[in-house]
């Protein structure tokens, strides 16, 4: 059975009883609220997002017109993967569950599941703001986000176990690269990693960018972004324990 499917583990979306036109829908929800252009408004911890169904549809007519999109919302509604707010009788706000989707509702399970998008967990009062203004608090902690994204291009980011962000970056590089070698041969290494850069440092992650697109073949880019990922926190637990 192939494991992940847009980034969801294809096992616990069964568990879920996720179909594949919903899991696409789903997908959408993530690009589109990731690009920080959407309106969204507070309750709480939980952010949710105007969605219009005429946008869906005209941007993903496969699933059918806007009816089929109202049955669709309802039904993820009811296996507990969103919820809906409705403002003033006519625009419809979404909320989505990605700790459910990510297998991560149990604190006992944190960092299990790495198969699931960062997870937008909003410190903050209840409110309305414009899309496009993401601040510190949307960075996904931690324990509750997945610890790779954004490996299907150049750019791939690792979500860290400790804080980096005051980290040196060509030092930690070349723990890094040091790390590498000892779980691969020289060959793997400089095909793949040697002229990979930092990017980015954050609080819980660190952003790489490669010259060339990770292996095209979904096992072996997942084999590679898992040394990565195990040399990347082995590297920040050596500084950050010091």
């Amino acid at each position: 059975m192939r494991n992940f499917i847009f980034e969801f583990e294809q096992e616990h979306m069964v568990k879920l009883g996720i179909k594949i036109d919903e899991l696409l829908l789903i997908d959408y929800f993530y690009k589109f609220f990731r690009e920080g252009r959407a309106r969204y408004i507070l309750d709480g911890t939980e952010k949710y997002y105007l969605i219009r169904y005429s946008k869906i549809t005209a941007d993903l007519p496969i699933l059918g017109g806007d009816k089929t999109m109202r049955r669709m919302v309802a039904e993820l509604e009811r296996k507990q993967v969103l919820k809906r707010y409705i403002k003033g009788n006519r625009d419809l706000y979404v909320w989505v569950n990605w700790k459910r989707l990510c297998n991560q509702e149990d604190d006992a399970q944190a960092g299990v599941g790495q198969s699931c998008p960062p997870i937008f967990n909003i410190a903050g009062q209840n409110g309305e703001r414009d899309g496009g203004e993401i601040d510190s608090s949307d960075q996904p902690p931690t324990q509750n986000c997945p610890t790779i994204d954004s490996y299907n291009n150049k750019k791939i980011k690792i979500i860290t176990r400790a804080c980096a962000s005051a980290l040196d970056k060509d030092l930690l590089l070349r723990e890094i690269h040091k790390q590498l070698n000892l779980s691969m041969s020289t060959l793997i290494f400089d095909m793949w990693y040697k002229d990979a850069r930092i990017t980015g440092i954050a609080d819980t992650f660190i952003e790489f960018a490669f010259p060339t697109q990770m292996a095209a073949d979904v096992a072996k880019r997942e084999s590679y972004l898992t040394r990565l990922e195990a040399a990347v926190n082995k590297a920040v637990g050596l500084f950050t324990a010091a």
